[in-house]
C-alpha cells in the first residue's frame, strides 16, 4: 500500500470525501483540503435549499463580522447569481459581463477584508445546484490557475456525490415529496423526539433537522408540530 505522501493531493481528498458518513465527517474534509489544494486564504461552503436559501454553512478562515456582512449583501451578489444560473464556476478575475460587479459594495467588503480574488464554484445534483463553495485569496496570493479551476470543479462533483449517498439533501423526492432523510425525521418526532435529540440519532446537524421540518410544514401547509402531528 502507497505511503499517503506518495499520493496526489487530489487523490487524497476525495478519498477523505468519500470516507465520510455524514454531514460534519464531509465538512472536516472539505477543509482539510483547502490548504493544499488551492492554497485559499478563506472559504465557505454552503448547502442551499430551491428557493436559494442557506441552509447550512461551514466557513474556514472567514471572520464572523465578514460573514454577517456579506450574507446579508447575498442578495445583490451578482457572482452567486451568476454561477447558479450558469450552472458554472465563476472566477471574478477572468468573468465578463459582470461590469457592476467591482463597484459593488459586496465587492468593496471582500478588498477590505483581503479578499481581492473570489471564486464560486456550484454544486450540482441532478441538475439543481444545491450548495457553492466560495473561494477567497489575497492580492498577494493571486488569482487561481485554470488548472486549479478545473480541480475545483472535479471537486464540487466529488462533493455532490457524497451528498447523494448520505441522502440529507436528495433532489429525488419519493412520490410523497418527501426526502427519505425528511421520513426519518417524521418519525423521530412522532416519537416526541427534540430537534437536538434527533440531530443525534440521524448524526445530522441541529440546522439540518430544522430545514426539513420545515420542509415538512411546507408539504402538509401547517404551521406547527401539533398541526404537523395530525399527518405524521
Amino acid at each position: 500500500m502507497p505511503h499517503s505522501e506518495s499520493i496526489p493531493p487530489l487523490a487524497r481528498a476525495i478519498a477523505a470525501l468519500h470516507r465520510s458518513n455524514n454531514l460534519d465527517q464531509l465538512r472536516i474534509a472539505i477543509l482539510h483540503a483547502l490548504p493544499e489544494l488551492f492554497s485559499a486564504d478563506g472559504c465557505c461552503f454552503y448547502l442551499i435549499d430551491k428557493q436559494f436559501e442557506i441552509i447550512e454553512r461551514y466557513p474556514w478562515h472567514v471572520p464572523r463580522n465578514f460573514m454577517q456582512a456579506i450574507e446579508r449583501l447575498r442578495p445583490h451578489d451578482q457572482l452567486m447569481r451568476y454561477c447558479i444560473e450558469q450552472r458554472c464556476v465563476v472566477d471574478c478575475a477572468r468573468v465578463t459581463g459582470l461590469d457592476k460587479w467591482r463597484s459593488s459594495p459586496l465587492y468593496q467588503l471582500s478588498n477590505q477584508h483581503g479578499y481581492e480574488n473570489l471564486v464560486i464554484a456550484p454544486v450540482i445534483m441532478k441538475g439543481r445546484v444545491i450548495g457553492t463553495f466560495n473561494l477567497g485569496r489575497c492580492e498577494q496570493s493571486g488569482p487561481l490557475s485554470v488548472t486549479d479551476l478545473d480541480c475545483l470543479s472535479f471537486f464540487c462533483e466529488e462533493i455532490s456525490e457524497v451528498l447523494a449517498r448520505l441522502g440529507t439533501f436528495s433532489s429525488n423526492d419519493d412520490e410523497s415529496g418527501i426526502s427519505p432523510q425528511a421520513q426519518q425525521v417524521a418519525a423521530q418526532l412522532i416519537n416526541g423526539a427534540s430537534n437536538k435529540e434527533i440531530a443525534s440519532k440521524l448524526d445530522i446537524s441541529v440546522n439540518t433537522v430544522k430545514y426539513h421540518i420545515k420542509r415538512l410544514y411546507d408539504h402538509y401547509q401547517v404551521k406547527n408540530r401539533v398541526q404537523l402531528m395530525k399527518f405524521l
